[in-house]
């Protein structure tokens, strides 16, 4: 499958093209991104540079969206939004909210301190999945060195 480049746009340039498209001025936009008119008007012209179209009508009232901004506001919005996703799975996952959790362990789960402690990790994230990998201890501390691992549960004195 042969990759388009895209153009050299920047997500602060469509954070500021989609705030003046949703305030309909470039003041306004300016006054909630909290950035001076002259910033966003540059990052805006720029952008229009770059993809080689208005996307803005200006007047003194106010910018409208031309009839190109339309359809590109409609595709940024849909490319935010995965962004935004993308990014908060990505940090629901690195603080455990989400995702798969790789333990390596020598012990029985039968019972004990582990299987509570599991379990009350379980019931505190769901949408955690856990796979447990049972093996020698030098095998699960390489794979946990080689990151192959998240964790590693054993009993005993630790090794030096």
């Amino acid at each position: 499958m042969t990759r388009r480049m895209w153009p050299d746009v920047q997500t602060a340039q469509l954070s500021c093209f989609l705030t003046v498209a949703e305030a309909g001025s470039f003041h306004r936009a300016a006054a909630a991104l909290d950035m001076g008119q002259s910033a966003i008007s540059r990052r805006i012209q720029k952008l229009e540079d770059t993809l080689g179209v208005s996307l803005f009508e200006r007047r003194p009232s106010g910018a409208r969206l031309t009839v190109a901004g339309e359809c590109f506001a409609l595709r940024v919005r849909l490319i935010m939004d995965e962004v935004n996703f993308a990014v908060d799975a990505a940090r629901s996952a690195g603080v455990a909210k989400n995702g798969h959790l790789q333990i390596g362990i020598i012990a029985s789960l039968s019972a004990g301190p582990i299987r509570t402690s599991l379990q009350r990790f379980l019931d505190r994230h769901p949408q955690v999945e856990i796979c447990l990998l049972e093996t020698d201890r030098s095998e699960l501390m390489t794979m946990l060195s080689h990151r192959r691992i998240d964790l590693v549960c054993v009993s005993g004195e630790p090794l030096s």
